[in-house]
């Protein structure tokens, strides 16, 4: 489950300002002083006072007052205060996100301060130029914008100005990902905002360098920065501040996987923002809570606070957080087995996305809604949607989702017994997750570069503001411990995934090979047929020609031997007939018994093939549940028993078994020791395969713990549902066996059971769940296979 919507408290844009505001008093005071005023310079300057007094709380009636001021300017013939006119009206229009015609307003307040060579309002006016890019998500324009502003503002000792000009350049860095970039122009920021004794912006910049060293996976610096943060909004009794904080921080401990402590800074944070009713800081600390109770398992959290979150962004109409929130709704359904519910959220959440024109929203509920329909078997739905979800990724450049997306693939095409587009599928996943893997460490790099020369600057500025918070201290100290577990953790959790992936490289490989081989041996096998059949036409032939010429010879003889022989020969030919009728019927018995040798050892639709083709062609089966048993310390007992006991032991149970599989209409496929092989659902298709299955491992463990049976064994069983071959191995002592992956988890279901019970797969649960009564033993590791969901049958 993606942890959506977690916030990153950044320094926000900053508009330039060329005096200090007032607040409605000053206003007032304005229009006041306004109809007063005979100098029409004066008036100039007032109105475009009252102009930008007016931007953030009224800008319709602010860019009534800035035309006013710029139709005076014009009039009187003052470049100063028609320049400040224009700038002024793109400003007011900027806030109306009118922004083609804020951008005609600027460029020409441009032109007039560069005539006037007004470096001062250029500088603001680039400035202000930059927002309206950076608003339009055109990032490249607006950093050039910045720019361009920052060299003017330091040329004429602007710090405020340059401050401002530092944190825009460093925000549209952090927007794309350029960290290194983002974190020298915060670190320039930092001092300056001390200087000038700016205590707000100067808590907002350590969040923002908290944010980088965060992205950085630098866990322990990024809290000391979010701390030092708090404190300052703590100081400056800035709640709104704290609350950002509090989040931040809870995001450090998410990234560090300490749910708990997460959790605890997330409902501070919600806390706070609920005494402020502010809405969207309640709906995201919600939705972060929600995700923290996710990752407990504790689902029914989990999905309490997700959908107050989605209520509150309903109500704020904010479309992304309720497409997120709807997602995240749709991951626990599909982690609890609901499958049914979580496509239709999923369906909500993709159908938002795509009104909102985000890509990745939509690959992610694509590839989601793909896993649910694999889930269902309903394979054709499924290619469908990982397909989408794979062209989305890679139109939005997406290479974490892409990668995810290879790899469901794989699992697709393997459950459809297409192990070669399995393997390439595979193959494509490895390389973007190595690629992926590629670029932390890149990341790792360009951070142990920044990290000496932050370090220097670090010290001078404990010189000059050492924490005494011993508390404080501790806590960061404790999250870099935990960083480093953490990265032991990762590096030691990468080396196993990185085992087990080339494992299943190969395994898929393997597969793909045999798949091409198994088409040439039907090719082959078809050729031996055809050969074979016209063998036996000219044998045919060949037999009818010498039968016709002993016909021939035969009327010659009796022609010649004359009516004296006719009557020798007619009991000659008596006496063969009566030998002939009693050898047929000899050979009929022993076909007889020959025909039920052959289907005690085969099915009957493989027997009869075998007699009628002379081989008999490996099948694939889609559908089928294997059954594996065991018997509990089986080497203990048999060390008690003699070789003539324990054999009659064996055959008393297995006896007993061979006819709970003909009941159930089930194959037994064969005895290897102790350990006895079964499967539903084949030669003969059976939608109910799994039941069948599962009756009759039940019935066996029935019959083995009854007493009056007399079986001195106790018995384990495991039971896996998929895709099998099955056909008939060598030439000689033939036997009729079946193969696949399907086959080995049976049989690590079997060796992961208990003496008297049954151990099922999720696949098999999926099938029975509403048929049968389980216990979710949760992912238990089998060999080879990894983690596996497993379920006890209750009895």
């Amino acid at each position: 489950m993606l942890k959506w919507l977690l916030p990153v408290v950044l320094l926000g844009v900053v508009t330039s300002a060329l005096a200090q505001k007032k607040g409605q008093a000053l206003i007032d005071s304005l229009r006041q002083v306004l109809p007063r005023l005979q100098n029409d310079q004066k008036k100039v300057n007032t109105l475009n006072s009252l102009s930008y007094e007016l931007r953030r709380f009224n800008p319709d009636t602010g860019f009534y007052y800035a035309k006013q001021a710029l139709q005076l300017a014009q009039n009187i013939g003052s470049k100063s205060g028609e320049a400040e006119a224009n700038r002024l009206a793109g400003v007011n229009l900027y806030r109306l996100s009118e922004y083609a015609q804020a951008l005609d307003y600027h460029q020409k307040a441009s032109t007039l301060f560069e005539a006037i060579n007004d470096k001062k309002g250029l500088a603001a006016n680039l400035n202000n130029t930059g927002n309206i890019y950076l608003a339009q998500s055109d990032l490249p324009k607006a950093l050039v914008c910045y720019q361009k502003a920052l060299p003017i503002n330091e040329s004429i000792g602007n710090s405020q100005e340059v401050a401002n000009n530092l944190n825009n350049i460093g925000n549209i860095y952090y927007s794309t990902g350029e960290n290194q970039a983002a974190l020298d122009n915060y670190l320039k920021v930092q001092p300056i905002y001390e200087k000038l004794g700016n205590q707000a912006n100067s808590a907002l910049t350590l969040g923002n360098i908290g944010s980088v060293y965060q992205r950085l996976g630098d866990f322990p610096r990024a809290l000391g920065f979010f701390q030092r943060s708090q404190a300052s909004y703590e100081k400056l009794e800035d709640e709104s501040g704290q609350a950002s904080s509090f989040e931040n921080m809870g995001n450090v401990y998410f990234d560090l996987k300490d749910f708990q402590l997460a959790l605890g800074y997330y409902q501070k944070a919600l806390f706070i923002t609920e005494r402020l009713e502010d809405k969207a800081g309640q709906a995201t600390n919600l939705n972060s809570i929600g995700s923290v109770y996710y990752n407990l398992s504790n689902y029914k959290k989990s999905l309490e606070y997700h959908e107050r979150s989605l209520a509150i962004y309903e109500k704020i109409g904010n479309q992304e957080g309720i497409a997120a929130n709807l997602s995240n709704i749709a991951g626990i359904y599909q982690k609890q087995g609901e499958i049914q519910k979580s496509l239709d959220f999923f369906q909500k959440s993709l159908n938002l996305y795509e009104s909102i024109g985000s890509k990745y929203g939509q690959a992610v509920a694509w590839n989601s809604i793909g896993q649910n329909y694999t889930a269902l078997s309903n394979f054709s739905l499924a290619m469908s949607s990982q397909q989408r979800a794979l062209k989305l990724s890679q139109e939005s450049k997406d290479l974490a989702n892409e990668q995810l997306v290879w790899n469901d693939l794989s699992i697709l095409y393997e459950k459809q017994g297409d192990y070669t587009a399995a393997y390439q599928a595979y193959k494509n996943y490895i390389t973007l997750r190595d690629s992926i893997q590629g670029q932390s460490i890149k990341k790792e790099i360009t951070r142990r570069e920044i990290q000496f020369e932050f370090d220097k600057k670090e010290a001078t500025y404990q010189l000059n503001q050492r924490l005494t918070d011993e508390q404080l201290q501790k806590q960061v100290l404790l999250a870099k411990q935990r960083s480093q577990q953490l990265l032991l953790s990762s590096q030691q959790l990468a080396l196993s995934n990185k085992e087990k992936d080339l494992q299943r490289l190969a395994f898929l490989k393997e597969q793909a090979e045999k798949q091409e081989k198994e088409k040439q041996l039907t090719l082959v096998e078809k050729e031996k047929q055809l050969q074979a059949a016209e063998l036996t036409t000219m044998s045919q032939k060949a037999a009818l020609q010498q039968a016709t010429i002993r016909a021939r010879q035969q009327e010659r003889n009796i022609l010649i031997v004359g009516a004296g022989l006719l009557l020798l020969a007619l009991f000659f030919i008596y006496r063969n007939f009566s030998n002939q009728r009693k050898s047929n019927r000899l050979l009929s018995a022993e076909k007889q018994k020959s025909d039920n040798l052959l289907l005690n050892i085969l099915p009957t639709e493989v027997a009869d093939e075998l007699k009628d083709k002379g081989s008999a062609t490996a099948r694939q089966f889609d559908d089928v549940t294997v059954l594996f048993t065991d018997f509990v310390k089986f080497t203990t007992i048999s060390e008690t028993l003699s070789p003539t006991a324990l054999v009659a032991e064996i055959d008393h149970c297995f006896r007993a078994f061979d006819a709970i599989m003909e009941k159930y209409e089930m194959e037994k496929i064969k005895t290897i020791g102790d350990a006895y092989l079964a499967v539903s659902g084949l030669p003969t298709s059976d939608s109910r395969h799994a039941q069948k299955a599962i009756m009759a491992a039940r019935e066996i463990c029935e019959w083995v713990a009854d007493p009056n049976n007399r079986s001195k064994f106790e018995i384990r069983i495991g039971l896996n549902s998929g895709p099998v071959v099955a056909g008939i191995v060598g030439v000689k002592k033939f036997a009729y066996d079946i193969w696949g992956d399907t086959v080995n988890t049976a049989a690590r279901m079997e060796q992961n059971s208990a003496a008297g019970k049954i151990n099922i797969s999720g696949s098999t649960y999926e099938l029975v769940k509403n048929d049968f009564a389980f216990v979710h033993r949760g992912k238990i590791e089998a060999k080879n296979k990894g983690a596996i969901d497993m379920y006890f049958l209750e009895s």
